[in-house]
């Protein structure tokens, strides 16, 4: 019920800003929006993490708010794999006073960003290790090229397989972009497998 709000908001949150102009019509202010909504008659202190990111398809400028994700990844068509830096925000729903910070970053042509939620790194197996960012990084790196179909395909897979028969605690999440001038590439995938 949370999640499905959060969308409607985060839907009307953009329509209202929208004839504001493109100053408004940032993640940042788009989660300051949703967020405050969130927090009213919320007793039950529930919240959700975001990432929200505007691409601007022609000249490969990202810009984005991150509220409780892991870092991103930017994998370069270079072929090396980055995780970005900088303070991450609150999740949603938590304090409804909170400026939600807009980053920035130009995709070269070919670049994609790679997203997960923190159900993707601390996902257990039964002998209750960790799936690990480090691990994370090892997929990317071997997928550097990949489609994004391809990437969140190959991560989740990863995920499950490393998992196995073990209960799952929390969601897999996860979200790839890959741009090329004048389009974009972009999937996500959600399994909420949480037990």
């Amino acid at each position: 019920m949370f999640m499905a709000r959060t969308s409607s908001l985060l839907r009307l949150a953009i329509e209202l800003l929208r004839p504001s102009g493109l100053d408004q019509l940032t993640p940042s202010r788009i989660a300051e929006v949703v967020n405050r909504q969130l927090c009213r008659y919320n007793q039950d202190f529930t919240f959700v993490t975001l990432f929200l990111g505007l691409l601007d398809t022609a000249t490969g400028t990202l810009i984005y708010t991150n509220a409780g994700h892991p870092a991103p990844h930017l994998l370069q068509a270079s072929g090396d794999v980055v995780q970005l830096e900088g303070k991450l925000d609150l999740p949603l729903g938590i304090r409804s006073d909170i400026q939600y910070q807009t980053n920035s970053i130009r995709l070269a042509m070919g670049d994609a960003m790679f997203v997960v939620s923190d159900g993707v790194d601390e996902a257990q197996n039964a002998e209750g290790a960790f799936y690990t960012n480090e691990r994370l990084r090892a997929d990317l790196r071997g997928a550097v090229k990949a489609g994004a179909k391809d990437l969140v395909r190959l991560v989740t897979d990863n995920v499950n397989a490393f998992t196995g028969s073990a209960p799952k605690a929390d969601d897999v999440t996860a979200l790839a972009l890959r741009w090329r001038p004048g389009r974009a590439e972009a999937t996500s995938q959600r399994e909420n497998r949480a037990d």
